[in-house]
């Protein structure tokens, strides 16, 4: 195995490859991290991992200086997940030479630290965790573990029967007979305002902009698109869904307007959502972390936990030059 910056003839078949391997995202795409413009340009690096002449894996950093002048190196930059992508499952002998190659590139580049968010196991075709044990054997260690909440799409069943809180069942229902229209695929000027108000009820800004959001929004159609329930024709509710491959949809985005919380519109705007990504064949939906840096968002449990109580871990590992943590 061979580690090496991809050619332009790499680079051309980066995203095809994401699309054909066992645990690419759409958050790997360059496609994707397009959105920033030229942010991360001058500390962007697109690795290969050759076997012989065929790229087996490949990965996305950006190198820049922490503000101890350090260089230092991340993967994901400004998405979600990053790290390798497989074209298939390592073994271990394979995750172990990969590995160690990789942190001789970061060496070769006088890189002193590195961090890592891999895709969680059900992102993927195949568990992961013999690589990650790699990552481990090899120096990195665990410096986040935050928590996803999941919902596992049973396509025997309408969503609502599997749907964990009677009460939520019965709030649906309701909602269901109130004349809340939902439009699955609905424009995004309907859809941002309600992000915006609920993000800065909380004192905060959304990650995307509206012009970001715009951006991807037209690029992929298909991967990011509003769930949005109106009452009288106004928008009072929204989910944001980012498609994550072919076994994952996920919500970026919950959003509602609180003058409307007595018709439960949030909570069936959900329900479609769960129930949409079910017709187009997903396994699971990603309700995102209730979690952040290993600290529980107690209301964001308690919502998520009225549709499912599943809950994964997101790990982001680190390995530092000489074990300096």
């Amino acid at each position: 195995m061979v580690i090496l910056k991809a050619n332009n003839k790499q680079l051309n078949k980066w995203d095809d490859f994401i699309d054909n391997s066992i645990n690419g995202t759409i958050f790997h795409k360059q496609r994707f991290l397009g959105y920033h413009g030229a942010k991360f340009k001058e500390g962007e690096e697109h690795l290969v991992v050759l076997n012989g002449q065929e790229v087996f894996a490949q990965i996305s950093i950006c190198v820049n200086r922490n503000d101890n002048g350090r260089k230092i190196a991340t993967s994901p930059y400004g998405a979600s997940y990053g790290g390798f992508v497989f074209k298939t499952l390592p073994s271990y002998k394979t995750g172990k030479e990969i590995v160690k190659g990789f942190i001789e590139y970061l060496k070769s580049c006088k890189i002193e630290a590195f961090k890592i968010t891999q895709p969680s196991n059900f992102y993927c075709s195949a568990p992961m965790d013999t690589f990650i044990f790699n990552l481990f054997e090899a120096g990195f260690t665990s410096t986040c573990r935050d928590i996803l909440s999941v919902f596992e799409l049973n396509p025997s069943k309408p969503v609502i029967e599997q749907i964990t809180n009677s009460s939520t069942r019965n709030q649906i229902r309701q909602a269901e007979k109130k004349n809340i229209l939902i439009n699955n695929r609905a424009p995004i000027d309907d859809a941002y305002p309600l992000i915006e108000a609920t993000i800065k009820r909380f004192g905060k800004s959304p990650t995307h902009s509206y012009e970001e959001m715009k951006w991807l929004y037209e690029n992929f159609s298909a991967e990011i698109y509003f769930i949005v329930a109106y009452y009288n024709n106004i928008p009072i509710a929204s989910v944001t869904n980012f498609s994550i491959n072919k076994k994952l949809n996920s919500s970026f985005y919950i959003s509602s307007n609180p003058e409307y919380l007595r018709l439960n519109a949030m909570r069936y705007t959900i329900s479609s959502a769960l129930q949409c990504a079910q017709n187009e064949g997903y396994e699971y939906y990603d309700f995102g972390t209730s979690s952040s840096s290993m600290v529980a968002n107690e209301p964001i449990f308690a919502l998520k936990e009225d549709f499912s109580k599943v809950g994964l871990f997101r790990e982001t590992l680190i390995w530092c030059d000489n074990h300096e943590k």
